[in-house]
Order: C-alpha cells, then sequence, then structure tokens
C-alpha cells in the first residue's frame, strides 16, 4: 500500500481523520481506511507540477 504522506506538497486537500491519499494509474485517490473505498480521484496532472 502506497501512501501520500505530503499531500499538501502535491496541492491535495487535507484528510479527514479515517481516510488517506494514494496514487493510482495516475490519479491522486483519497480511500476511506476502514474499507478501503474510494471517496475521491483527481488527475495527477491537475495537482503536481515539478
Amino acid at each position: 500500500e502506497y501512501t501520500i504522506k505530503q499531500w499538501n506538497l502535491r496541492n491535495l486537500p487535507a484528510p479527514t481523520a479515517g481516510p488517506h491519499w494514494t496514487y493510482m494509474g495516475g490519479a491522486y485517490v483519497l480511500v476511506n481506511d476502514a474499507d478501503a473505498k474510494i471517496i475521491k480521484a483527481y488527475d495527477g496532472e491537475i495537482f503536481y507540477h515539478r
């Protein structure tokens, strides 16, 4: 499992208690820790520019 801990560097909104940000197939995905359901997904090109 890949968890994005520095979500602020990628300009992602702060996760609330319970979910975490991860990266899947070119998208940033907010996943619920309890049941692994996807809450939100954003295209990776939108938020993180090098």
